[in-house]
């Protein structure tokens, strides 16, 4: 019976009017409740809504009655632990929340790069006039690596500004968007002969240091190289020091191996590196759209029908 079926929200992307809708639509079967709390409750909640953080395994051994656990993010890795896998839960993540939102976010990182903006902000704040040579997008290659929702919005974007884009995917995707589509294996060419490379893969055992030290080093002289993926794909020590070398025209991160980034990260101070705090996603359109993917959900959830966005298929008591 669904009224039995009761839901934990042990995190809020959304803020304080997001708590007071769904606990207003659902009384008495959605409750906010702290992390710390969840081990010792876990066995009273049918469903778990959490953030893309990892729930310990010693909630999943007293979980009898979950059937479903939903990610408020689009990243699952953390959440998707061999507990959790092996569990009958169904898993479901927040795919489609954040494309457009990132997709600017890139493209605001390389403008502020390209046309020096925080050289300009210390000028304006010590009232100096000084023009500076700025670069541009247009005709350049950018190489997408990783051609899923929020690659093919990036694809789109720069189409918009005039480049070329090459993506680079495990799986033969369509977006018109994509003037060459190559696989993993050719990726290293593709990185060769591009102007601007975004890391948009998801962390997985997979993609984790990806862009090692060897493969940084086939990025092309004076290259771009954004990443509002995931921290721990790209190996930081080895991005320190091609910033410093200046091999690199500069660099975009929005994530970090360690986040947040420690005081005596060598990254604070990197020459050419705009470093911002996980931001990407925090717009009003990306917390909006959270909303609707997690209470549609939930109402499906509560109707017994088909969940959206599985990324792991529940197994039937």
């Amino acid at each position: 019976m669904a009224g039995a079926k009761k839901i934990a929200f042990i995190s809020n992307p959304v803020g304080p009017e997001f708590e007071s809708l769904v606990c207003g639509k659902y009384p008495g079967q959605v409750e906010f409740i702290k992390p710390e709390d969840l081990p010792s409750r876990a066995g009273e909640f049918s469903a778990i809504m959490t953030m893309d953080r990892q729930v310990p395994g010693s909630v999943f051994e007293r979980a009898d009655a979950l059937e479903w656990v939903h990610v408020q993010s689009h990243g699952f890795y953390k959440v998707l632990t061999p507990e959790l896998s092996a569990h009958r839960a169904t898993v479901t993540n927040s795919r489609g929340a954040h494309p457009e939102s990132v997709a600017e976010h890139v493209f605001a990182m390389l403008l502020g790069m390209m046309r020096h903006l925080k050289e300009y902000a210390r000028q304006q704040a010590e009232h100096k006039w000084q023009p500076i040579n700025m670069d541009t997008l247009y005709g350049k290659t950018m190489c997408i690596i990783g051609v899923g929702n929020v690659g093919s919005t990036v694809a789109r974007r720069a189409k918009g500004f005039g480049m070329r884009v090459i993506g680079v995917d495990i799986v033969p995707v369509i977006c018109e968007s994509v003037d060459e589509l190559v696989g993993t294996a050719e990726m290293d060419a593709a990185i060769a002969r591009s102007d601007v490379v975004a890391i948009c893969v998801p962390y997985n055992n997979g993609t984790a240091r990806m862009f090692d030290r060897r493969r940084l080093q086939m990025l092309k002289q004076g290259a771009y190289l954004v990443n509002i993926a995931r921290g721990g794909i790209a190996d930081e020590k080895a991005l320190r020091e091609m910033l410093d070398q200046g091999r690199l025209s500069g660099a975009c991160f929005d994530v970090f191996e360690t986040e947040p980034l420690p005081p005596d990260s060598p990254l604070w101070d990197a020459p050419n590196l705009i470093l911002l705090p996980h931001s990407a996603s925090r717009t009003a359109l990306s917390r909006s759209r959270l909303q609707e993917i997690a209470v549609e959900n939930i109402r499906r959830f509560l109707a017994g029908e088909p969940l959206l966005n599985v990324i792991k298929r529940g197994v039937a008591p």
